[in-house]
Order: C-alpha cells, then sequence, then structure tokens
C-alpha cells in the first residue's frame, strides 16, 4: 500500500514539474514588438476618395494610410478602391524611426509614386527670403514650360502686385531647382499668374483677363524652404477660369513637402 501512494506522490509531481518546464518555455519566448508608420498623402485621388492601401493583402480602413505593424518585411498595395486595379506596390522593411514616404499622384488617373522628402538637406535662404521648387502637372490647360509669376495681396487683399518670376518651370521635379524669392515680411501669400515660356503669351481666363489661381503659396514656416505643385481641376463654369477645349479649368496650388 505504501509503495502505492510514494508511486503516486512521484507521479504527481513528475507531472507537475513537467506542466511548470512547458509554462516557462512558454513565457521564455521574447514578447512581440510593434512600430508606427504612416504614410503622407499627397494623391489627388485619395482627396477624392479613390485610393485605398493594403499591408499583407489586407485592405486598411478608407482613407488610412498607415498603422501599427510587426517590423521586418512587408508588401504595401496602394489600389483603386472604385476598380480594385493595382496602381502601386511596394515592399518595405520596416523598422524604427524610417524616414516618411510621400504617396504623391497629381492628377487622379497618374499612377502614384512615393517620394522622399528633398528639402531635409537644402540649406536655408538668407534673411528676408524664401526658397521655392515648383512643377506643373497641369498638361492639357497649361503650356509645357512656364513662366510663373507671384503676385502679392495689394491693400484690399487682392494678389495683382507681381512680385517675382520663375523662369522655365516644367512638368517634373527631376532637376528642378530652387528659387530664392524676396519673401514679404507682413502678408508672405503668393497667388499664380502664367506666361507661356516660349511664346512670351500671358495666360488669360475666359473673360479675357490675366488668370490668376485662388490657391497660394504660403511662405509662413520659419524653415522658408517649400515645395509645390499644381495641378488642374474642375471648376464651376465661370469666366474667371481657363477655358480651353471647350473644357474650364483651375489651377490648383499645393504643397508637397
Amino acid at each position: 500500500m505504501r509503495a502505492i501512494l510514494f508511486t503516486i506522490c512521484v507521479s504527481a509531481l513528475l507531472l507537475i514539474t513537467a506542466s511548470c518546464s512547458k509554462e516557462t518555455a512558454v513565457y521564455d519566448k521574447e514578447p512581440t514588438t510593434f512600430l508606427n508608420y504612416r504614410f503622407e498623402n499627397r494623391s489627388q485621388l485619395a482627396s477624392q476618395g479613390g485610393l485605398g492601401l493594403k499591408y499583407q493583402g489586407v485592405p486598411l480602413p478608407q482613407g488610412v494610410f498607415g498603422g501599427t505593424f510587426v517590423p521586418g518585411k512587408a508588401v504595401f498595395t496602394f489600389y483603386n478602391t472604385r476598380t480594385g486595379a493595382t496602381l502601386l506596390e511596394t515592399e518595405m522593411d520596416l523598422k524604427p524611426d524610417m524616414e516618411t514616404l510621400y504617396v504623391f499622384q497629381p492628377d487622379s488617373n497618374a499612377a502614384p509614386v512615393l517620394l522622399s522628402n528633398t528639402q531635409l538637406n537644402e540649406p536655408p535662404p538668407p534673411a528676408g527670403y524664401f526658397k521655392l521648387k515648383i512643377a506643373s502637372f497641369c498638361i492639357n490647360a497649361l503650356s509645357p514650360r512656364l513662366d510663373i509669376v507671384l503676385n502679392m495681396l495689394d491693400a484690399d487683399y487682392i494678389p495683382t502686385i507681381p512680385v517675382d518670376t520663375i523662369e522655365s518651370v516644367g512638368t517634373s521635379f527631376d532637376g528642378a531647382p530652387f528659387y530664392l524669392i524676396k519673401k514679404d515680411p507682413v502678408l508672405p501669400s503668393y497667388a499664380l499668374s502664367f506666361i507661356d515660356h516660349n511664346t512670351k503669351e500671358t495666360i488669360l481666363d475666359k473673360a479675357g483677363n490675366r488668370y490668376i489661381t485662388p490657391g497660394m503659396i504660403e511662405a509662413y514656416n520659419p524653415i522658408d524652404i517649400y515645395t509645390y505643385y499644381l495641378t488642374e481641376e474642375d471648376p464651376p463654369e465661370m469666366d474667371i477660369f481657363l477655358f480651353k477645349n471647350n473644357r474650364y479649368y483651375n489651377i490648383g496650388v499645393y504643397p508637397l513637402f
């Protein structure tokens, strides 16, 4: 009888020891770590609610371009939420403190691209000036090579005073320089008007007046380095907008970085 009780006790102890060993093995495992990452949205399709993002093939909520992810290799897919078509797919090695990439799509029909912030290493401008890089993606409404006039606000806060002209602006940021612009110390807001670089003709609205953009370049950042882009928009049918090939156009003015 004593032998039987002894055997039972030993067996129970062995079972408890084995169970504890298994539990210890589970808790010795390193906990999973996570990181936060997001793409900065500069997409015209996204602004219309038509761009979505998938992480490892799983769609994120509409309008969300980041989240909490597991470090390591990850595939991100940008797609058209209306058609389901894949527009851009990229594999990234997610790490802490990664640089932020910008989803750039100046036209809802163009394929989005991922851009790095090229301003980060740009030397600051001298006092009283700001630096501006700009490109036009208005392939239908404007000529491919433009002189862009920056117009300051007058006493009635109407942007009619030309203060500087950026010559020979193209349709890409590739090779585009930073221009040095004199900064208004009180109201550094500038609407744009345009001159065809090749013909030197001023771009007019449907009424025959100099076309001036409703949107402005805002130079209020103390760093005073800016990258802007121009894109075509569909405005109301009014004479203050451009009219070309039986279509009205407004030129949108947007910061990239």
